[in-house]
């Protein structure tokens, strides 16, 4: 992407005002369509506290509400948003006098604000989870403080959704669970839940993976993460398996607010409220028969702004058909990269070799899809500085918006980037990632880089100098790549710069490779072959 002196983006402002917390972010629309996320905000409002007794919105909750959606007005304005979008849930829409304070706040605050029913919540949080996860059949929960939207998804679409009376806010106020929790009251509190489930259509039992939205599910996780000493602070697209969570409802009903507080992972303003929502996702996993619990850090927010784009941007398609490459597409359009031929010649060259090589590495075909992302974004270090521009490309993949790779495999794609330029066994500086790595794994890291590395040996000068890939297999244990030079001159080059990468590739594949130039009567003998 080049910037220019007319370059304009159109920002977006999205706000999602719950039951438990106000929370805002501003999407950024360049003018190639890409987007990026470039401010988010929470601000805990307490809405539906005190609503069990009267049915009405209380006072104190109202006043904390109101000044925060003036604090996002303000920002908004400072960040020159140009289009807000903004929708309230349940419990505005529970509330007696939900329409009157929407009416306040739009008067106070210039906000246009939408109080959605539980289908639309559902169906929003369905858009953020779906642009941003790479699940195909799965259950899909949005736990909120005074709601809980369950959807079925099939083949990708929306099937069956209903929203429920069940969240971590109303269910601690009913049960009282602000402090320890006996078993009496967790034995109350499975009826009353189970009871409620089981008016859904279509979900219990079925054993689809389990997605969560929400500040409960992803503060469940950070806890988890934190237990387990997991490596990097991620939380979208984390997994835990059901006994993880089992395991967290024991001991967080087990403890009182003070102790519970002093959680590591556990925010304060979530300790009083954090049990009964933990205990709600347990019965989930238990009545869906889950075998996986999937954190989603985009729901309902993401999904309103997903909404819009569609709209917008994609005549109404509301999901790319390849989540991955969409993703690493939009990424690199965000960024000020310029000349996009290199990257193109080199992922197409990769891809080539890859293929060629298929009857003798035999690798699956997701390899494929992480050796095609890495060619797509490794060169995005030399935006910071072209010397350790390997280096600078890992940590960038790494920390990427790129939706459709679980962490592992991230952490794949990034170390691939790293070894661009040749093997190297010193991991300390991606420590972190390679954790998340197995020894097998690393043989593959490896593996896949000798192909970026002898490809980008090629175009040294950038002049696409290789015209022609293609690899002959005389036998089960050797391979022969046959390339075209624009040059017979620039052979001898090309030779020099890609033999070390030849021989790494020998170590790390269990069959040889040679080259063998089809212009090589052109040049002198020394340089016809290299094996």
């Amino acid at each position: 992407m080049l910037w220019d002196e007319d370059y304009h983006t159109e920002q977006v402002g999205l706000i999602d005002l719950g039951s438990n917390s106000a929370r805002m972010v501003v999407m950024s629309i360049e003018p190639n369509d890409a987007y990026r996320l470039v401010y988010q905000d929470k601000q805990l409002v307490r809405l539906s506290e005190g609503m069990q007794a009267t049915g009405r919105l209380t006072e104190e909750a109202m006043a904390r509400t109101l000044a925060a959606m003036q604090n996002f007005s303000h920002t908004a304005e400072l960040l020159g948003v140009e289009k807000m979008l903004a929708v309230a849930t349940a419990a505005m829409r529970s509330a007696d006098n939900g329409i009157l304070f929407r009416d306040e706040i739009e008067s106070k605050t210039d906000i246009p604000l939408t109080i959605i029913n539980g289908r639309e919540e559902a169906r929003l949080g369905y858009l953020g989870v779906i642009n941003t996860l790479p699940y195909e059949d799965f259950v899909l929960f949005d736990l909120g403080g005074a709601s809980t939207e369950v959807s079925l998804v099939r083949n990708r679409r929306l099937k069956e959704t209903m929203s429920l009376p069940l969240g971590s806010l109303t269910l601690t106020e009913k049960f009282g669970t602000q402090d320890e929790v006996s078993s009496k009251t967790l034995k109350a509190m499975g009826s009353y839940i189970k009871k409620i489930l089981r008016s859904l259509p279509g979900i219990e039992n079925t054993k689809l993976p389990l997605i969560g939205i929400g500040g409960t599910v992803r503060n469940l996780a950070k806890i988890h993460q934190r237990l387990v000493s997991y490596p990097i602070p991620k939380l979208h697209h984390y997994t835990m398996a059901p006994d993880a969570i089992y395991d967290m409802t024991e001991m967080l009903a087990s403890r009182n607010f003070k102790e519970r507080a002093q959680i590591s992972g556990l925010g304060r303003d979530r300790a009083d409220i954090i049990t009964a929502g933990a205990f709600l996702i347990q019965t989930l996993l238990q009545f869906t028969g889950s075998e996986q619990l999937i954190i989603s850090g985009n729901g309902l927010r993401e999904g309103l702004f997903y909404n819009y784009y569609a709209m917008t941007r994609r005549q109404g398609q509301h999901f790319p058909e390849s989540l991955l490459r969409q993703s690493v597409e939009n990424f690199r359009n965000t960024l000020p990269l310029g000349n996009e031929e290199p990257m193109q010649y080199i992922t197409k060259m990769a891809l080539k070799l890859y293929d060629g090589l298929q009857p003798l590495h035999g690798f699956p075909a997701r390899y494929r899809e992480w050796l095609e992302t890495t060619c797509r974004l490794h060169d995005v270090g030399m935006m910071i500085n072209y010397y350790s521009h390997a280096q600078h490309s890992a940590y960038i993949i790494a920390n990427s918006p790129l939706y459709g790779l679980t962490h592992r495999e991230q952490a794949t794609c990034a170390l691939i980037a790293a070894f661009q330029d040749g093997i190297s066994n010193k991991l300390r500086r991606f420590a972190q990632f390679a954790k998340l790595l197995t020894a097998e794994d690393l043989t593959v890291v490896k593996q896949l880089s000798t192909l970026l590395a002898i490809v980008k040996a090629f175009d040294a000068t950038y002049d696409e100098s290789v015209t022609s890939l293609a690899v002959s297999q005389p036998d089960e244990t050797h391979a022969v790549l046959h390339l075209t030079a624009r040059s017979a001159t620039d052979i001898p080059l090309i030779n020099a710069n890609i033999e070390p990468h030849i021989k790494e590739c020998n170590e790390e594949y269990p069959f040889t490779l040679s080259v063998e130039w089809d212009n090589a009567d052109k040049t002198p003998e020394a340089y016809d072959t290299l094996a």
